[in-house]
């Protein structure tokens, strides 16, 4: 199912993933892409990457692109801190496009402060961007696995 993952809508063309990076510590946000970029980058995914000034902006520009169809999965990256009621919020929104079909990796980090944040965010640590784009292609490999299926799919007598 891996070599799966590493196909767009199209065979033979990459994955395209939307990149969606929400928040204003600079720091936080470069080591969320570069953990997301490596993992992307080692697919093959082809990558468009959006920045928008606020978290609670990143599910409405998803359930957006995703009404497009143009994307074969999200990355959400970002970090907030101090405001634990903010992340679940946004984390819950980005849950039920998920259930909605958007399948999506949340790199979205909850920290206590920009150092913390920091930490979490380390690709060469916990490597949340790197976790986040492991997920979105992981969902993306499971559901074109389930799209291939032709065989022993419906009602038997």
């Amino acid at each position: 199912m891996a070599d799966d993952a590493n196909q767009g809508p199209n065979p033979g063309k990459p994955l395209k993933i939307l990149l969606a990076i929400a928040g204003d510590v600079a720091a936080v946000n470069a080591a969320l892409l570069a953990g997301a970029g490596a993992k992307l980058a080692a697919a093959g995914a082809e990558v468009e990457e959006i920045r928008l000034t606020r978290i609670l902006d990143v599910p409405q520009a998803l359930a957006l692109a995703e009404t497009m169809q143009q994307f074969d999965g999200y990355v959400v990256l970002g970090a907030v801190i101090a405001a634990p009621h903010l992340w679940a919020d946004v984390s819950r929104a980005l849950t039920g496009i998920g259930m909605g079909g958007g399948l999506n990796g949340n790199g979205l980090v909850l920290a206590d402060s920009a150092e913390a944040a920091l930490v979490a965010a380390d690709p060469k640590g916990a490597d949340a961007g790197g976790a986040a784009a492991a997920s979105a292609l992981g969902l993306i490999g499971l559901a074109k696995g389930w799209q291939a299926r032709t065989k022993g799919i419906g009602f038997r007598a």
